[in-house]
């Protein structure tokens, strides 16, 4: 877990650099470059390095049932990111995966979206068939009442999306406190060096 300080500082470090950019184009003439710059800013991808808002938007996906940008966000996410972690956070965003993807379905469910619980399927079945862990979560479609469901209660439960949402908060902030330290560890070892 990071600090709100901790944000705080890496967001205005971001922050600062941003200003510094701008500036220089500024100062250098670079218009175009610095409009470009500024449109692909509000495009921000990585949200500023900020969890919270990493989160936020992960959760607006699957309250719009934006499966296609959802996918995409966390692909990014794991190039950007995931890839770039020890084993055990790759497993653990493995997980945290696979507990989006069933929120994904259990809201698409919820507000009564067959349809697209049944394209999800369909564009996920090659890659979960193959998982145990999903074995169970292709009768969903065909479930009536899946919230008294034992296999998919759980899911549906408030207790169970409030921890999600604490504990993928938690995730991204670790994650992003180790890739400083592994930052500062590369910026320590050239100093040394020189």
């Amino acid at each position: 877990y990071t600090s709100s300080r901790d944000q705080f500082n890496m967001a205005g470090g971001i922050t600062a650099l941003d200003d510094a950019i701008r500036e220089y184009l500024f100062f250098r003439g670079f218009v175009n470059t610095l409009k470009q710059f500024e449109t692909e800013k509000k495009e921000d991808r990585d949200k500023e390095l900020n969890a919270n808002k990493i989160v936020d938007y992960l959760i607006q996906c699957v309250e719009r049932l934006d499966f296609t940008e959802l996918r995409s966000f966390w692909t990014h996410l794991h190039e950007r990111f995931f890839s770039r972690l020890n084993n055990d956070n790759r497993q653990a965003a493995y997980k945290f995966e696979t507990s989006l993807l069933r929120l994904y379905l259990v809201h698409a469910t919820a507000q009564g979206r067959h349809d697209e619980v049944k394209t999800f399927f369909h564009e996920m079945s090659s890659v979960l068939s193959v998982k145990k862990e999903w074995k169970d979560w292709f009768v969903l479609p065909f479930t009536k009442n899946p919230e008294t469901n034992p296999a998919f209660r759980i899911y549906f439960s408030r207790e169970w999306y409030q921890t999600f949402n604490a504990s993928l908060r938690n995730f991204f902030n670790t994650i992003f406190t180790y890739l400083r330290i592994l930052v500062n560890i590369f910026e320590c070892n050239i100093f040394l060096s020189n």
